[in-house]
């Protein structure tokens, strides 16, 4: 089957050859499923503190592709095992049509979602195609749970953030896993950036963190109030500049100021505003880090927590390009590569 530039058109094909009007629909939860070579697409969602809309965001998905969004329908559950729509992907999950929306330049879309659209299914993934490609070139993002307590039920959302991790009592837990010190197609005021993961199997809110080192340099991560968040077992991508026009293509979810990574030895902190330490790491210059110039500084997956982290020996350089125009490398807000 091939892509046409018709998003519709493409989803009404896809509702006929369903069973019982439902899509097969693959991964599971926490997981992406993507051809060879393709980077996988990173859905973000976000609940609104002023409103019970829901801000659904994808980064990474092929630029000007076409995006289907797909709710695994719990009233489906009874239909006969579906067909994996993608070759390769070990789990099938059941998905009806939502929405079909035409990426942007830099493969994202934005958009607020009404909690009505999600009534009947608490999961959301987005099957993104290239531009003229065909069904096996596609590649579908992580699903997301958006299910009670996080959305959905007034008492969710009855308070300023309440219902969702990292606001309450106990720091949220964040791992650094990724980060570029030292980019070649930009300046380094431009093309700096961390990747934060969320291990936990909840929403958490980074909003009121600080990031520093063990120098003069620190900044809160401040987004107005409205929360920061990393959905479970997701990304965040903070960077120094986040146009995609001007920092080499980046996706970059939040912008900061106040910090830099030094080229040599740094330390990167993520600590509360009352000095409660949630991960820290300290590179060297090369030593026992990485350090090549123009290529990001990857934590291997295995190695996912604030532990493993602290050990230079479980990180290594990215090998993937960032795009067409950037020849620098790194993997921001997808998955990282495993280390050789």
């Amino acid at each position: 089957m091939h892509s046409k530039r018709v998003p519709f058109a493409l989803t009404a094909a896809f509702m006929v050859a369903g069973t019982g009007g439902a899509f097969a629909m693959a991964p599971t939860s926490g997981q992406a499923c993507a051809p060879p070579g393709v980077p996988h697409p990173q859905l973000f969602v976000q609940p609104l503190t002023t409103s019970f809309d829901i801000r659904l965001r994808l980064s990474n998905g092929p630029p000007l592709g076409d995006a289907v969004v797909l709710i695994e329908d719990p009233s489906t559950f009874a239909l006969p095992d579906p067909r994996p729509l993608l070759p390769g992907c070990s789990a099938n999950l059941r998905g009806v049509f939502a929405l079909a929306v035409i990426l942007d330049a830099a493969g994202s879309f934005n958009l607020l979602i009404p909690p009505s659209m999600f009534a009947n299914g608490p999961r959301v993934s987005v099957l993104c195609i290239p531009v003229g490609g065909w069904l096996t070139e596609s590649s579908y993002s992580n699903t997301l749970d958006l299910s009670p307590p996080q959305f959905g039920t007034s008492s969710a959302l009855a308070g300023p953030h309440a219902g969702i991790a990292g606001m309450g009592v106990q720091p949220p837990e964040v791992v650094i896993v990724e980060f570029m010190k030292d980019p070649t197609t930009v300046s380094d005021s431009h093309g700096e950036w961390i990747e934060l993961w969320n291990p936990t199997g909840t929403f958490v809110n980074v909003e009121g963190l600080v990031l520093s080192d063990f120098g003069s340099d620190a900044t809160v991560l401040d987004n107005g109030g409205a929360g920061l968040f990393i959905p479970s077992h997701g990304f965040l991508v903070i960077g120094r500049d986040g146009d995609t026009t001007t920092n080499g293509g980046v996706p970059i979810d939040y912008e900061y100021s106040g910090t830099t990574l030094s080229n040599g030895a740094d330390e990167i902190v993520l600590s509360t505003m009352g000095g409660v330490v949630i991960d820290v790491i300290q590179y060297d210059d090369g030593m026992l880090w990485p350090d090549s110039a123009g290529r990001s500084i990857s934590l291997d997956p295995s190695g996912f927590n604030a532990s493993a982290n602290d050990d230079g020996a479980n990180w290594c350089h990215s090998s993937m390009p960032l795009g067409a125009a950037n020849s620098d490398t790194g993997t921001p807000g997808a998955m990282n590569e495993i280390c050789p």
